[in-house]
């Protein structure tokens, strides 16, 4: 007897109790029933009780918002609609009876076109849908109707050599060699700065937060101590970031670590340290707060601001990595000093190689998913496709001396820029000022802009081939900025271009315009419809 209940009780313990589908009715010792909730059940009671304490849940939330954004669209819809005459008669005549239930085929319309608008704007996000800008950019002559003065504001002591957008194309972020941080209201050009730890406002000339004296780390030496503008310093920043969400904003340099703030309050978060040399390059993804930064040190390392820690380290270039650039998908655009662009397959642990002849390349950015731009010392202006081992097309010499002449940009009211003396005689361009020191694309467009220190930021277009690659670039005007361009951004909508200009190269100082300014300059655009 003993045995059978040890061979009964072994078996209730190796067999698992069967997992409960719906609510089980069981007794107690005394014989009173109670029942057993499932998950389902419990999370219904979960969510019951965030309504009765009026906490809002992921759910509702999502819903809410999706809610919202249908009836901002209805309200547009209903605005366009508005001039169009006959629209509300036409409707009311489409009216038919169906299926024993009054039917509205303009309400139907009108869904539908509501659809369609959805599907565009979710093609677009993605990456999916480009969106034809070129051909409507006109770049108007001084003097013109309907021609806007640049604004060019001087924020920095030493040369800007970056400039991020927020995605709402209403604040944008400067960094300089001098070390400082300027955040810009686009409207009306005015700038805040921002703080490392070991910056502060400067002590002397009591300049705030706003000042141009604000860049300079605090000090221990005595007041009366002439404090020098930094040049190639550890303080030097030369790469800047800010997530799609506006959340976050990164900033890069010569300390060798990627620096994190809050975008919206400027309040610093926390310094990465990992690599080895100067930060040259950051990019955050599309649509999440993953970072990518590229160094001098040869290695690109990827960063997760959710859980604010290392991700992981991708290896390959043989030299300096100068650009990088990231968009929705997993897949990583970088070039470097080593004459290559790489594309990293980050799922898959591999990447491609993309060689050029023997110029190294400083900037590259992406037009879609798989084709891209970059340039680079030899003053040409690279387009690429993935299914290519060779650049597509190439305009050789894009900011060289003969540049205005081959691309009409004198015919858009756009001089050099730069004294006839110091240029050499003629007015003619150094070839050191044809250097390609940056490059920017217009998302989900065919607009980029390409700036060097010839004295012009050039628009260009990206021309389709019969098989729907890009097999071209086109010039569609000029714009006239003196200095040196380190750093582009076209605004999402295309109604403006700023640029980072400096009196030096982002990366050297191998040449110098000392009556150029250093700061964010704003160029606007005129679009026809």
């Amino acid at each position: 007897m003993k045995g059978l209940i040890k061979r009964h009780a072994a078996k209730r313990t190796t067999q698992a109790p069967p997992k409960r589908s719906r609510k089980e009715a069981t007794d107690d010792d005394n014989g009173a029933v109670f029942y057993l909730n499932d998950d389902e059940d419990n999370e219904k009671e979960q969510l019951k009780d965030d309504e009765e304490s009026g906490q809002e849940t992921a759910d509702q939330l999502r819903l809410r918002l999706a809610q919202e954004y249908i009836l901002k669209l209805q309200g547009e819809e209903d605005g366009e609609r508005d001039g169009v005459t006959g629209s509300d008669e036409e409707d009311a005549h489409n009216d038919e009876v169906a299926d024993g239930g009054r039917v509205s085929l303009g309400t139907a319309a009108r869904a539908q076109r509501l659809a369609e608008r959805l599907q565009q704007g979710v093609a677009q996000g993605t990456g999916r849908v480009q969106r034809r800008l070129a051909h409507r950019v006109r770049v108007l002559a001084p003097g013109s109707d309907g021609y806007s003065e640049p604004c060019c504001s001087r924020g920095h002591r030493l040369s800007a050599t970056a400039v991020a957008l927020t995605t709402d194309d209403t604040t944008a972020y400067t960094v300089s060699k001098d070390g400082s941080i300027c955040r810009w209201d686009v409207e009306t050009m005015k700038r805040t700065q921002l703080y490392r730890p070991t910056d502060g406002p400067a002590v002397r000339g009591g300049a705030g937060p706003s000042g141009s004296r604000g860049a300079g780390p605090i000090s221990p030496a005595a007041d009366w101590v002439d404090r020098k503008a930094r040049s190639s310093s550890g303080a030097a920043l030369a790469a800047v970031a800010v997530s799609s969400d506006g959340k976050y904003l990164a900033v890069g340099g010569g300390d060798h670590k990627v620096h994190v703030f809050e975008a919206a309050s400027g309040a610093y978060m926390k310094g990465f340290p990992g690599h080895k040399d100067m930060v040259t390059g950051l990019a955050f993804r599309d649509g999440t707060h993953t970072l990518a930064s590229c160094s001098a040190d040869r290695t690109v390392k990827l960063w997760s601001m959710d859980d604010q820690a290392y991700m992981e380290t991708l290896y390959g270039h043989q030299a300096e990595v100068l650009a990088v650039d990231f968009l929705r998908a997993e897949r990583l655009l970088t070039a470097g000093h080593d004459h290559t662009c790489r594309i990293w397959k980050i799922p898959e642990e591999s990447h491609l190689v993309f060689r050029t002849h023997d110029r190294a390349l400083d900037c590259a950015r992406f037009v879609t998913a798989t084709e891209w731009l970059s340039g680079g010392c030899d003053g040409g202006l690279h387009l690429w496709s993935q299914m290519k081992k060779k650049p597509v097309f190439v305009v050789r010499g894009a900011h060289g001396p003969a540049a205005g002449e081959a691309f009409g940009a004198p015919a858009a009211g756009v001089s050099t820029g730069l004294d006839a003396g110091k240029a050499g005689g003629g007015g003619a361009v150094p070839p050191e000022h044809g250097w390609l020191t940056s490059v920017a694309v217009c998302s989900n467009s065919d607009l980029v802009a390409s700036g060097a220190g010839d004295g012009a930021i050039r628009l260009w277009s990206v021309n389709q081939g019969k098989s729907g690659g890009a097999d071209g670039l086109t010039c569609v005007g000029a714009l006239p900025q003196r200095g040196f361009v380190n750093g582009l951004a076209i605004a999402r909508s295309a109604r403006f271009v700023l640029a980072a200009v400096g009196q030096e190269p982002r990366m050297g100082r191998w040449a110098r315009d000392a009556r150029s300014r250093n700061g964010l300059a704003l160029h606007r655009l005129k679009l026809e419809d």
